[in-house]
Protein backbone atom coordinates (compact mmCIF):
# COMPACT_ATOMS: atom_id res chain seq x y z
CA UNK A 1 0.00 0.00 0.00
CA UNK A 2 1.41 3.33 -0.97
CA UNK A 3 0.51 6.78 0.08
CA UNK A 4 1.07 10.12 -1.48
CA UNK A 5 1.42 13.45 0.17
CA UNK A 6 0.95 16.82 -1.38
CA UNK A 7 3.13 19.76 -0.52
CA UNK A 8 1.50 23.12 -0.79
CA UNK A 9 3.84 25.93 -1.63
CA UNK A 10 3.16 28.96 0.49
CA UNK A 11 2.18 31.84 -1.72
CA UNK A 12 3.96 35.14 -1.16
CA UNK A 13 2.15 37.71 0.91
CA UNK A 14 0.12 40.15 -1.12
CA UNK A 15 -0.17 43.52 0.50
CA UNK A 16 -3.34 45.59 0.18
CA UNK A 17 -3.34 48.31 -2.45
CA UNK A 18 -2.64 51.05 0.07
CA UNK A 19 0.91 49.73 0.44
CA UNK A 20 1.64 50.94 -3.11
CA UNK A 21 2.22 54.43 -4.46
CA UNK A 22 -0.53 54.25 -7.05
CA UNK A 23 -3.18 54.23 -4.33
CA UNK A 24 -2.42 57.76 -3.12
CA UNK A 25 -3.58 61.09 -4.53
CA UNK A 26 -1.81 63.69 -2.40
CA UNK A 27 1.86 63.78 -1.50
CA UNK A 28 4.29 65.70 0.65
CA UNK A 29 7.91 65.30 1.68
CA UNK A 30 8.68 65.15 5.40
CA UNK A 31 12.19 65.50 6.77
CA UNK A 32 12.86 63.08 9.59
CA UNK A 33 14.46 64.62 12.67
CA UNK A 34 17.31 63.52 14.92
CA UNK A 35 14.82 63.13 17.77
CA UNK A 36 12.67 60.71 15.70
CA UNK A 37 15.21 57.90 16.07
CA UNK A 38 15.02 55.64 19.09
CA UNK A 39 17.77 53.65 20.80
CA UNK A 40 17.61 51.02 18.05
CA UNK A 41 18.63 53.55 15.39
CA UNK A 42 15.36 53.83 13.49
CA UNK A 43 12.28 56.02 13.68
CA UNK A 44 10.20 54.95 16.66
CA UNK A 45 6.76 53.55 15.90
CA UNK A 46 4.85 56.31 17.70
CA UNK A 47 6.47 58.96 15.49
CA UNK A 48 4.67 57.63 12.41
CA UNK A 49 1.42 58.96 13.86
CA UNK A 50 2.90 62.46 13.90
CA UNK A 51 3.64 62.01 10.18
CA UNK A 52 -0.02 61.04 9.70
CA UNK A 53 -1.09 64.18 11.56
CA UNK A 54 1.25 66.31 9.48
CA UNK A 55 0.01 65.34 6.04
CA UNK A 56 -3.68 65.16 7.02
CA UNK A 57 -3.75 68.62 8.57
CA UNK A 58 -1.57 70.08 5.83
CA UNK A 59 -4.20 69.00 3.32
CA UNK A 60 -7.11 70.22 5.46
CA UNK A 61 -5.56 73.67 5.94
CA UNK A 62 -4.46 74.21 2.34
CA UNK A 63 -7.25 72.49 0.41
CA UNK A 64 -10.29 72.16 2.68
CA UNK A 65 -10.50 75.52 4.40
CA UNK A 66 -9.61 74.32 7.91
CA UNK A 67 -9.28 77.45 10.06
CA UNK A 68 -6.80 76.97 12.88
CA UNK A 69 -7.53 78.78 16.17
CA UNK A 70 -5.96 82.22 16.35
CA UNK A 71 -5.40 82.55 12.61
CA UNK A 72 -6.83 85.15 10.26
CA UNK A 73 -8.97 82.46 8.64
CA UNK A 74 -10.51 81.62 12.01
CA UNK A 75 -11.19 85.29 12.82
CA UNK A 76 -12.84 85.76 9.43
CA UNK A 77 -15.09 82.73 9.99
CA UNK A 78 -16.11 84.07 13.39
CA UNK A 79 -16.89 87.53 12.00
CA UNK A 80 -19.11 85.96 9.36
CA UNK A 81 -20.99 83.99 11.99
CA UNK A 82 -19.67 80.63 10.84
CA UNK A 83 -18.84 78.24 13.64
CA UNK A 84 -16.28 75.76 12.40
CA UNK A 85 -16.26 72.14 13.45
CA UNK A 86 -13.31 70.46 15.10
CA UNK A 87 -11.82 67.21 13.87
CA UNK A 88 -11.15 64.63 16.58
CA UNK A 89 -9.43 61.29 16.07
CA UNK A 90 -11.80 58.39 16.64
CA UNK A 91 -9.54 55.60 15.43
CA UNK A 92 -6.06 55.05 14.06
CA UNK A 93 -3.78 52.17 13.18
CA UNK A 94 -0.53 51.36 11.39
CA UNK A 95 1.18 48.33 9.87
CA UNK A 96 4.98 48.40 9.53
CA UNK A 97 6.93 46.68 6.77
CA UNK A 98 10.42 48.25 6.90
CA UNK A 99 12.19 50.91 8.91
CA UNK A 100 13.15 54.49 8.14
CA UNK A 101 15.75 56.47 10.03
CA UNK A 102 17.18 59.95 10.36
CA UNK A 103 18.31 61.63 8.10
CA UNK A 104 15.88 60.01 5.63
CA UNK A 105 13.42 62.19 3.80
CA UNK A 106 10.11 60.37 3.63
CA UNK A 107 7.26 60.81 1.21
CA UNK A 108 3.81 60.63 2.77
CA UNK A 109 0.87 59.74 0.54
CA UNK A 110 -2.75 60.51 1.43
CA UNK A 111 -6.10 59.24 0.15
CA UNK A 112 -9.64 58.90 1.51
CA UNK A 113 -11.19 55.44 1.66
CA UNK A 114 -14.50 56.43 3.25
CA UNK A 115 -16.34 59.74 3.45
CA UNK A 116 -19.47 60.27 5.51
CA UNK A 117 -21.46 63.36 6.46
CA UNK A 118 -19.47 63.99 9.63
CA UNK A 119 -16.52 61.62 9.42
CA UNK A 120 -13.70 60.66 7.08
CA UNK A 121 -11.30 57.70 6.95
CA UNK A 122 -7.87 58.51 5.56
CA UNK A 123 -5.26 56.10 4.27
CA UNK A 124 -1.65 57.18 4.68
CA UNK A 125 1.44 55.55 3.20
CA UNK A 126 4.97 56.31 4.38
CA UNK A 127 7.63 55.76 1.70
CA UNK A 128 11.36 56.29 1.65
CA UNK A 129 12.31 58.85 -0.98
CA UNK A 130 14.46 56.96 -3.52
CA UNK A 131 16.63 59.75 -4.93
CA UNK A 132 17.92 60.85 -1.53
CA UNK A 133 20.54 58.12 -1.56
CA UNK A 134 22.55 59.37 -4.52
CA UNK A 135 25.82 60.94 -3.34
CA UNK A 136 25.25 63.99 -5.55
CA UNK A 137 22.15 65.05 -3.61
CA UNK A 138 23.90 65.36 -0.25
CA UNK A 139 27.43 66.62 -0.25
CA UNK A 140 29.52 68.35 2.36
CA UNK A 141 31.14 71.74 1.61
CA UNK A 142 34.19 69.75 0.51
CA UNK A 143 34.02 67.35 -2.48
CA UNK A 144 33.69 64.42 -0.03
CA UNK A 145 30.11 63.04 -0.03
CA UNK A 146 28.23 62.90 3.24
CA UNK A 147 27.37 59.31 2.50
CA UNK A 148 30.51 57.17 3.14
CA UNK A 149 29.64 54.52 0.56
CA UNK A 150 31.86 54.36 -2.51
CA UNK A 151 29.14 52.90 -4.69
CA UNK A 152 25.45 53.72 -4.58
CA UNK A 153 24.62 50.06 -5.11
CA UNK A 154 25.85 49.39 -1.57
CA UNK A 155 23.26 51.70 -0.08
CA UNK A 156 20.14 49.84 1.12
CA UNK A 157 17.10 50.79 -0.91
CA UNK A 158 19.02 52.48 -3.70
CA UNK A 159 18.43 51.29 -7.23
CA UNK A 160 14.80 50.31 -6.75
CA UNK A 161 11.77 52.55 -7.09
CA UNK A 162 10.78 52.15 -3.44
CA UNK A 163 7.25 51.38 -4.55
CA UNK A 164 6.26 49.52 -1.39
CA UNK A 165 5.45 51.54 1.71
CA UNK A 166 7.63 51.29 4.78
CA UNK A 167 4.41 51.71 6.74
CA UNK A 168 0.76 52.23 5.95
CA UNK A 169 -2.03 53.26 8.25
CA UNK A 170 -5.51 54.63 8.63
CA UNK A 171 -6.85 57.59 10.54
CA UNK A 172 -10.52 58.41 11.24
CA UNK A 173 -11.58 62.00 11.83
CA UNK A 174 -15.01 62.82 13.25
CA UNK A 175 -15.99 66.48 12.97
CA UNK A 176 -17.68 67.74 16.12
CA UNK A 177 -19.00 70.95 17.60
CA UNK A 178 -16.14 72.43 19.67
CA UNK A 179 -18.51 73.16 22.57
CA UNK A 180 -20.93 70.24 22.71
CA UNK A 181 -18.52 67.68 21.17
CA UNK A 182 -21.44 66.29 19.19
CA UNK A 183 -20.84 65.25 15.55
CA UNK A 184 -21.90 67.80 12.97
CA UNK A 185 -22.23 67.90 9.21
CA UNK A 186 -19.00 69.07 7.62
CA UNK A 187 -19.01 72.27 5.57
CA UNK A 188 -19.28 72.09 1.80
CA UNK A 189 -15.74 73.32 1.21
CA UNK A 190 -14.34 70.69 3.54
CA UNK A 191 -16.32 67.95 1.84
CA UNK A 192 -15.38 69.07 -1.68
CA UNK A 193 -11.73 69.01 -0.75
CA UNK A 194 -11.96 65.53 0.74
CA UNK A 195 -13.93 64.19 -2.21
CA UNK A 196 -10.91 64.86 -4.41
CA UNK A 197 -8.98 62.21 -2.46
CA UNK A 198 -11.60 59.46 -2.44
CA UNK A 199 -10.53 56.12 -3.89
CA UNK A 200 -12.82 53.15 -4.36
CA UNK A 201 -10.93 49.87 -4.40
CA UNK A 202 -12.25 46.36 -3.89
CA UNK A 203 -9.63 45.57 -1.26
CA UNK A 204 -10.91 48.38 0.97
CA UNK A 205 -13.73 46.09 2.01
CA UNK A 206 -11.48 43.04 2.36
CA UNK A 207 -8.63 44.37 4.47
CA UNK A 208 -8.54 46.35 7.65
CA UNK A 209 -5.44 47.53 9.43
Amino acid sequence: MSSTSSHHKKEPRKDPEWFHRGYYKYWMDIQTRWMDNDMYGHVNNVVYYSYFDTIVNHYLVHHCGLALPGTEAERKSSSEGRKGLMGVVAESGCVFRSSVEYPDIIQAGLSVSKLGSSSVTYRIGIFRKPQQYTPTTRTAPSPTPVWPHEQTAEIPGFGDTVEAASAAGHFVHVFVDPVTRRPGKMEDRMRRGLERLVVVHETDSQHKL
